[in-house]
């Protein structure tokens, strides 16, 4: 096993976190838009809509944590 080369890696894992949460957020936003205008169980419909806030919302925390980590340096 060789070491791995962290010049590659994102520094601050806030960042990371938020690019991450981002990609999750707008692929739930699109399920749950599809999912609320056809005809469906109300589970998916609501499972989909509360997986869509959360990944946003957990966007914009991370977000907000690697601003606050850059203005404390």
């Amino acid at each position: 096993m060789g070491n791995a080369n962290n010049d590659l890696l994102i520094e601050n894992e806030n960042l990371f976190r938020a690019l991450f949460s981002a990609v999750g957020a707008v692929l739930f936003t699109v399920l749950a838009v599809n999912f609320v205008m056809s005809a469906g169980l109300l589970l998916f419909k609501v499972l989909f809509v509360l997986a869509a806030l959360y990944f946003s919302l957990s966007t914009l925390a991370y977000a907000a944590y690697y601003t606050n980590d850059l203005q404390g340096d």
